[in-house]
């Protein structure tokens, strides 16, 4: 049996939705010592940038949850969203990830290199609570964060005058379909507003309005490559490596254009 409890291997992103995490985190990877989600960049099969390439290509703005970057580590036993899992063990935890963690993620966990995760709720899994954290968040009504909210995550259809939570509607799309193995709701309203609904997600929904404590970035600072570079670089040095400015620059522009800043 594989021993999986080791908090060191992994980089932990903790961020708020509509944030820009999955972003983050493929700025993360730029860094030599993470390992990249996709074997066929890490075994260098294809570039960094190629794999950029196919990201965020969704048709419309309403399904933007379902072609952004994501892991392969089939470690889907606990929710990185709700509590579930809160309470596995970590002798539970390390029969779990042998049960089912992916070839892939077996792999890299026989090499060195540090393994990027993230979690969209305030307190980490026992197993990552010594882990690198790093936190991305917004500002108490930040425009950005509101504009990013209401066209990928929370659509208001004007309409109908419904709210739609993307996180919890099943998409064919979607790699992972716990959208379909909860049910949970995701048609909420009428709201008489676009900012009435708004106002109902961050009083209702607990994946949205959960505390963070001490942000190392907000979603602004994302905007800024230099602002983006200094962070990454920072993080860089407190592994002990190096990271690729080119694919940093190339990411940045792809997703602007993409996410339309």
């Amino acid at each position: 049996m594989i021993d999986f409890n080791n908090p060191s291997r992994w980089i932990i992103l903790r961020y708020r939705p509509g944030t820009g995490g999955k972003f983050l985190c493929a700025c993360l990877m730029t860094i030599d010592r993470i390992a990249h989600w996709d074997a066929r960049v890490e075994n260098k099969e294809i570039t960094f940038q190629d794999w950029v390439n196919t990201q965020w290509r969704q048709p419309e703005q309403s399904k933007w949850i379902a072609y952004e970057p994501l892991h392969d580590w089939h470690t889907t036993f606990f929710s990185r969203t709700f509590p579930r899992g809160n309470d596995i063990s970590l002798d539970d935890y390390n029969h779990a990830m042998n049960t089912s963690a992916s070839p892939y993620l077996i792999e890299l966990w026989a090499g060195d290199k540090l393994i990027l995760d993230f979690v969209n709720k305030e307190t980490f899994p026992s197993w990552w609570q010594e882990s690198y954290h790093v936190t991305l968040d917004a500002k108490p009504n930040c425009p950005t964060h509101k504009k990013f909210l209401l066209s990928k995550i929370y659509p208001y259809n004007a309409e109908t005058k419904m709210g739609t939570s993307m996180m919890d509607k099943p998409l064919d799309e979607n790699k992972y379909q716990n959208a379909r193995v909860f049910a949970n709701p995701y048609e909420f309203g009428p709201f008489e507003t676009e900012d009435a609904w708004y106002d109902y997600i961050w009083k209702n929904d607990f994946r949205l309005n959960f505390n963070l404590n001490n942000n190392d970035l907000l979603i602004n600072n994302l905007l800024d490559y230099a602002q983006l570079r200094v962070y990454i670089s920072k993080v860089a040095r407190d592994l002990d490596s190096s990271f690729n400015e080119s694919d940093l620059d190339y990411l940045f522009n792809y997703w602007a254009v993409k996410k339309k800043i």
